[in-house]
């Protein structure tokens, strides 16, 4: 019995219900999350047992580059597909149970070994593709630059034979000036005695009238 007077007493309300269940749940779902997390965890740490069991190196594993990988669980019809395709799957399946032996190993190895042949092809087709860039670059602008070079070669050839010829004709042209001038001189001497009595007698004939 609460003997405690009235004016002391604590009632719950409602809202207060609500509050005080909305705070647990926020901390009921964290921990249900966490209790996820935490059994995630523990499932990859068997399977890195697992791996570190047969001397699989997960690192390796993870870095490969031109092929993925993936862990987890086969279903009974999963099984059966792959068992009767497997032929025809281009990839390599670890059972990591005590059916793993060693030869599932050495094609891990083996793919291991691919991986890493093929990142080094690749690099060196990229050092090559690289290098034909360059030469292809190189090689045009050899190209280009004899190119440039034949076309001042050429504007300076046509240049050099208008420039001549344009000489040509001032040349012709002064020389026929100088021959036509000279022709009119001869003329003018042979002429010009006859010219001035002609001149003088039609003067002196204007004079007498």
């Amino acid at each position: 019995i609460d003997t405690r007077p009235y004016k002391h007493k604590k009632f719950i309300g409602t809202a207060d219900i609500d509050k005080i269940y909305d705070n647990l749940k926020v901390l009921i779902d964290k921990k249900s999350e966490l209790e996820e997390e935490i059994n995630k965890l523990e499932e990859y740490k068997k399977n890195l047992e697992i791996l570190d069991k047969y001397g699989i190196d997960i690192s390796k594993v993870k870095n490969l580059k031109y092929f993925d990988h993936r862990f987890g669980q086969v279903s009974k019809d999963g099984r059966f597909i792959l068992k009767n395709n497997y032929e025809n799957i281009p990839s390599l399946i670890l059972h990591l149970d005590s059916s793993l032996d060693n030869m599932s190993l050495a094609y891990l190895d083996e793919l291991f070994a691919l991986d890493k042949e093929t990142s080094k092809l690749r690099k060196d087709t990229d050092d090559i593709i690289h290098k034909e860039k360059e030469n292809t670059f190189n090689v045009i602008s050899e190209l280009d630059r004899k190119y440039q070079g034949l076309i001042k070669e050429k504007s300076d050839e046509v240049y050099t034979s208008i420039m001549d010829e344009a000489e040509k004709i001032k040349s012709d042209i002064n020389t026929d000036f100088i021959n036509k001038k000279d022709a009119l001189e001869e003329i003018y001497n042979k002429n010009s005695e006859d010219i001035v009595v002609e001149l003088t007698e039609d003067i002196l004939e204007e004079e007498e009238k």
